[in-house]
């Protein structure tokens, strides 16, 4: 059964829930992520269920926006990058963008990544999405360009190395 479902889901947790103590051993031979005792299933599943959620927070960072009262939790592999403009910044995915009321420095920090880097003074951009850097445009998943300040293109040339080898 666990071969079918990695077959289809490679990044399947799977814990076995049993009141056959027995088999914890027969488990272990096929890596589940935990084992819960039925007799212990009030005791023990609240500690599993956290250590799923810290172990799924960690395989895909996230970071939470608020808009209009409203929470929007965001991959940060999702950002492409950042642009600023009267105290708002305009945050950019591959197909669409979302506007928070926030100065750039502060999502910088609310992103909090290695892999974002200021490349001017209005723009954020995701260093893992950079494709190419021609003159002081910073070319951003084959789609999107936007321009750096001559200050930063080499700090951006050992980001890109930093990021791409």
């Amino acid at each position: 059964m666990r071969k079918n479902i990695k077959k289809r889901h490679q990044n399947a947790l799977i814990i076995f829930i049993t009141s056959h103590n027995e088999l914890v051993y027969k488990a272990c031979n096929i890596h589940p992520f935990d084992f819960i005792r039925k007799e212990n299933l009030d005791i023990e599943m609240p500690d599993v269920l956290e250590e799923i959620n810290y172990h799924l927070s960690h395989l895909h960072p996230s970071v939470t926006f608020y808009i209009n009262g409203n929470a929007y939790i965001i991959r940060k592999e999702s950002i492409l990058y950042c642009e600023s403009f009267n105290h708002q910044t305009e945050i950019h995915f591959d197909t669409s963008s979302i506007t928070v009321n926030m100065q750039l420095g502060d999502v910088e920090k609310t992103i909090d990544s290695n892999h974002f880097k200021r490349v001017g003074r209005s723009y954020l951009a995701n260093m893992k999405k950079v494709t190419k850097l021609e003159g002081t445009t910073l070319y951003i998943s084959e789609h999107y360009q936007i321009p750096i300040s001559r200050r930063k293109k080499k700090l951006v040339l050992e980001y890109m190395k930093e990021v791409h080898h």
